[in-house]
């Protein structure tokens, strides 16, 4: 159902790089897919969720 763990993989390094400008650390990874798994919805569905909190994080604000 949906898409594969490479997919996934390619949608978390393309919101990360979009927005941090690097790529995910592998406990990030962990952290997004255990979200993902607690909503009930596939990662695609959470992107947003996943990128508004990266634009809200620190990292952003002080970088950007």
């Amino acid at each position: 159902s949906g898409k594969g763990k490479g997919d996934q993989e390619a949608l978390l390094a393309s919101l990360y790089l979009s927005i941090l400008s690097r790529l995910p650390a592998p406990e990030e990874t962990e952290s997004i897919r255990e979200y993902a798994r607690s909503s009930g919805l596939p990662l695609s569905k959470t992107a947003a969720d996943i990128a508004w909190a990266l634009i809200n994080s620190k990292e952003f604000q002080y970088r950007h």
